[in-house]
């Protein structure tokens, strides 16, 4: 017989946690640069390969084929309403650090064409691990109080208040996105494009459990409190 299952840590513990800063601001510091930089080549990956996924970043390379600019500088333009949301549901350090992180991606968009050279990749590879990368970054901004914004606010705000997992809330919003590439994308880059959305909703579905990292941390009961 295996161990007993652990009781998960009661909310009030949780956010005790939470509000004693188990991260030193060094350490915050780190894991955004890192992590925005994990995101920044897991987008430049797909990029290059002509593919997208799901949440805002989808969106922003979907329309990054279209409009003449960085995907970066679209994407931050698309998040600015959810910075708000950030604000209003998690509180003034989660929405300072998921700007930060945003100004640290657009910083990076800009600048990893002249660090990395991507002429050939393969589609598949960039699908797997591209969006395997978003996935690994999304998670570790998380574990430090700070999130991409977009989808991913509301997805971690329903894992932390409600129990449904982040992964399963990112990939319905990630269908929604992968059904309007149809409409503008061959069919064979979509489907790779759904593939990169799996692999970066798998990422969060195995390795970012409720009550794990943030359980909490939520200010408000509710949005309209």
């Amino acid at each position: 017989m295996g161990a007993p299952p652990m009781a998960a840590p009661s909310p009030q513990a949780s956010r005790a946690s939470f509000a004693s800063g188990k991260h030193t601001l060094l350490e915050d510091v780190h894991a955004l640069v890192l992590a925005s930089l994990f995101i920044a080549v897991g987008i430049a990956f797909l990029k290059a390969a002509g593919l997208f996924t799901g949440g805002l970043a989808g969106a922003a390379l979907i329309l990054s084929y279209g409009v003449k600019a960085p995907v970066s500088v679209i994407f931050f333009a698309l998040n600015a309403p959810f910075h708000l949301l950030a604000w209003w549901f998690f509180g003034r350090s989660f929405a300072l650090k998921t700007i930060v992180t945003n100004l640290l991606l657009v910083a990076m968009g800009l600048l990893i064409p002249n660090w990395l050279g991507l002429a050939t990749i393969s589609p598949l590879f960039a699908a797997l691990f591209g969006g395997a990368l978003i996935g690994f970054g999304i998670m570790a901004l998380a574990r430090h109080g700070a999130s991409v914004g977009g989808t991913g606010v509301l997805a971690i705000y329903m894992q932390e208040r409600h129990g449904v997992s982040a992964g399963l809330v990112q990939l319905a919003f990630d269908a929604i996105i992968v059904g309007a590439g149809f409409f503008v994308m061959p069919p064979r880059e979509v489907l790779l494009s759904i593939v990169s959305a799996a692999a970066l909703s798998g990422v969060l579905m195995i390795n970012h459990k409720p009550g794990r990292y943030m359980a909490g941390s939520v200010r408000r009961a509710s949005p309209n409190r």
